[in-house]
């Protein structure tokens, strides 16, 4: 293990400063720990460390990094790559010619704005999921504003899905704005002479109704994912159900020394765990990497390391 850190300390040492070489190093042994396939990889190919820095230096995450099948294809175009001054340029040129010609058509050249606008991760994706579109296809996605729902919300190269999706509406947007709502009223039964115990079990009651009426709306893939976090976080510890926390988990919860804060109830039910990008971190944290897959797809990982 010494030694594969220090010949990576060597390769990049004249190309990196010293705070990134650190960086590299610290990651490539955390990347070696958790992945089998990268650790075999390395004793097999002597591009191994190589294919690792093209991948780590494009920003691509774990899974990209140690994936046997990317490793393999960049060490054998190492100076192909070289030459294109970096992983994400030269899959950019790969198999994309063809959409790169179309996008010069005028007839997308908002599409093609849209696109030139996109980071090297992005763009290399959207080259990769649409390589073969139609014109029918890339009219869709540039008169329809389906390029964003991709961009933003979700990453398929099937029109379907994104017209589905969009459909949806902002969906986290719309449940938080749904959910802080809950605290006008509670004002509104404030007003009304209501006691701390009859408000807390109104707003309470409100948003666990509202939290099932929007997962009547979440896709099923992340619904699956939503479920395991509340099995994990409420039903297992007695909190809760599939739906979130429970009236009584709810009491528990605000319970200390034989006295219940309801306040703290009433406070807890107009405040979400967060926008999408929280919510992403939090069902990792808890589910695990399993999780990644489906978040990578919706566009959730952006506090995930």
């Amino acid at each position: 293990m010494r030694a594969i850190l220090l010949k990576l300390w060597l390769m990049i040492l004249p190309v990196l400063a010293m705070g990134q070489v650190c960086d590299a190093r610290d990651v490539f042994a955390n990347d070696l720990n958790k992945s089998k396939e990268l650790r075999d990889y390395t004793k097999s190919s002597d591009q191994a460390q190589d294919a690792w820095f093209y991948l780590y230096e494009s920003g691509l995450n774990v899974d990209k990094r140690t994936d046997i099948n990317e490793l393999t294809l960049v060490s054998k175009n190492l100076e192909a790559i070289k030459s294109a001054k970096g992983y994400l340029n030269w899959k950019a040129l790969q198999g994309a010619g063809s959409l790169v010609s179309k996008l010069n058509n005028a007839l997308f050249s908002v599409l093609k704005g849209k696109v030139n606008q996109l980071d090297n991760v992005s763009k290399s994706q959207f080259l990769d999921d649409f390589a073969n579109a139609s014109d029918d296809v890339l009219k869709k996605l540039q008169e329809d504003n389906l390029f964003d729902v991709w961009k933003n919300d979700i990453r398929s190269n099937s029109i379907d899905d994104l017209i589905a999706f969009k459909s949806r509406g902002s969906l986290r947007s719309d449940y938080i704005t749904a959910v802080n709502s809950i605290a006008n009223k509670a004002s509104e039964l404030k007003a009304l002479g209501k006691t701390d115990l009859e408000i807390a079990q109104e707003v309470f009651n409100l948003r666990r109704q509202t939290t099932i009426n929007f997962k009547g709306a979440t896709p099923d893939d992340m619904l699956d994912i939503i479920y395991e976090f509340n099995d994990i976080r409420y039903t297992q510890t007695g909190l809760g159900d599939k739906w979130g926390l429970s009236w009584n988990g709810a009491v528990t919860k605000a319970t200390k020394n034989g006295v219940t804060d309801y306040s703290k109830i009433i406070s807890g039910a107009s405040t979400p765990l967060g926008d999408k990008q929280v919510l992403g971190k939090a069902l990792y944290d808890i589910v695990g990497t399993k999780t990644l897959p489906v978040l990578q797809k919706y566009r959730m990982t952006s506090l995930i390391p």
